[in-house]
């Protein structure tokens, strides 16, 4: 089975901003105290919409994402497949938009339940054991302080807690922390939206890296997500982070779509 993409609103449905202003021109300009670009990012209207055709266009709906930024004290961000040559790419360009973060969008079809990765929590738990050893795993329904802190750990230490839990849990979700020796040695997320699971937070304690725990927590969450019904699995990577694409690609996900962060 080929994996298939979700699309650009499924993925902004799995990570929601706290705050979305829909302008004029149709872009949803997310506002979430600054905190990772995906909540403070706006979907171009190519992306939810009529598409930019002109760049007295591009420059009109610009300027409305950017009075919204302004307001919010935040920097202007544009997630877009825009390139040179196009109307949004040349105006992008022509206002001194950097090109910040290439993230590509990998896929992978479900494993059906009683499939090779699992099933339900017990067998995501034992399919993680497998790749780790003896590895305990948790699996809630909302985000405690304990796996917000861990994710934190190595996102941006110093964000906000509340803020953090608040963002993570704009989405119907579970959390998974995966334990060794009685302690926290990494998590992951797992959020649904229209039929689509998407995996995001994937973090493992420095002490604990390189012993197949990364590899353990996306098999369980992908289990634990067709458990519950849901048979296509994403994620999105920065394209840099090549370790972690070349992990996430021995378990099948492939590269579906990509795009870019551009910031004024």
């Amino acid at each position: 089975m080929t994996a298939r993409a979700p699309g650009a609103q499924v993925e902004a449905a799995t990570w929601p901003p706290l705050r979305t202003v829909v302008t004029s021109g149709g872009w949803r300009v997310g506002l979430s105290g600054g905190l990772t670009r995906r909540a403070n990012s706006a979907l171009v209207a190519d992306d939810v919409g009529r598409p930019v055709t002109s760049r007295p266009e591009a420059a009109a709906q610009l300027d409305e994402v950017e009075a919204v930024y302004a307001s919010a004290g935040l920097t202007a961000t544009v997630r877009t497949r825009a390139r040179t040559g196009s109307a949004l790419g040349d105006e992008l360009q022509r206002r001194g938009y950097r090109l910040v973060a290439r993230s590509l969008v990998l896929a992978r079809p479900g494993v059906p339940r009683g499939g090779a990765a699992g099933g339900g929590a017990a067998g995501a738990g034992a399919g993680a054991g497998s790749e780790t050893g003896d590895l305990e795993l948790i699996v809630e329904d909302e985000p405690t302080t304990a796996w917000v802190t861990g994710w934190l750990g190595v996102k941006s230490a110093a964000a906000d807690v509340g803020l953090a839990r608040d963002i993570v849990a704009g989405a119907p979700a579970w959390y998974l922390t995966a334990r060794r020796d009685g302690g926290a040695v990494g998590g992951i997320r797992v959020a649904v939206a229209d039929g689509w699971a998407a995996l995001s937070c994937l973090t493992v304690v420095p002490s604990a890296r390189r012993l197949g725990i990364g590899r353990g927590l996306t098999l369980a969450a992908v289990a634990l997500a067709a458990d519950h019904g849901v048979h296509d699995v994403f994620l999105q990577v920065e394209a840099a982070n090549k370790g972690a694409t070349a992990l996430y690609r021995t378990l099948g996900f492939e590269h579906v779509d990509e795009y870019h962060y551009a910031e004024l």
